[in-house]
């Protein structure tokens, strides 16, 4: 009960509030305020310089002249902006896709493989591990890694694999060291 009386009291005062009428509003200057730099601070400087502004950074320096190495040119420009240049890139780079061609022997899978790389450059391409013995042709590192059926089982005890199988009596797997590089 109290606090309804002090809610009434408090409408009464505020009648624009109780007939539904808008508030006022003020009117905005004409005029923004003037713009006032902050006030100069003059300190000393122990150099030959003189009294130097105490809020500017130091001047600087030239830069270097025209037959100068390209290296010069570069540290001049830094310190003429304030700041250092990089080459590293100004986004993250982005997460790779992993795509799969898969399927039966004979199917063109490799022929699929070299048109992408034909297409697309700066594709990585998994390089699968066999325990078969290469064929006219093929090269090791390229087309396969080939190793013996011993160094392949000792792949898979070390898990060292992100896939395998047997096929045809020969293993074929994909190293994880050719998905994590």
């Amino acid at each position: 009960m109290l606090l309804s009386r002090r809610f009434s009291c408090a409408l009464a005062r505020a009648p624009s509030l109780v007939r539904g009428r808008p508030l006022p509003l003020r009117a905005a200057p004409a005029t923004p305020p003037a713009f006032r730099p902050p006030p100069r601070r003059l300190m000393s400087s122990s150099s030959s310089a003189g009294w130097q502004h105490a809020s500017r950074p130091p001047p600087p320096p030239p830069p270097p002249h025209p037959g100068a190495e390209k290296d010069q040119l570069f540290r001049g420009l830094e310190a003429a902006l304030g700041t250092t240049f990089s080459s590293e890139p100004l986004a993250p780079p982005p997460q790779p896709m992993i795509l799969v061609i898969s399927g039966p022997s004979g199917v063109g899978k490799d022929a699929v493989i070299k048109r992408l790389q034909e297409e697309r450059e700066g594709m990585h391409f998994v390089v699968t591990a066999t325990s078969r013995a290469k064929r006219p042709g093929e090269v090791d590192g390229k087309d396969y890694y080939f190793i013996t059926k011993e160094e392949f089982l000792t792949m898979i005890e070390r898990d060292e694999l992100l896939e395998y199988a047997l096929v045809y009596g020969e293993y074929k797997g994909i190293p994880k060291q050719q998905v994590d590089s």
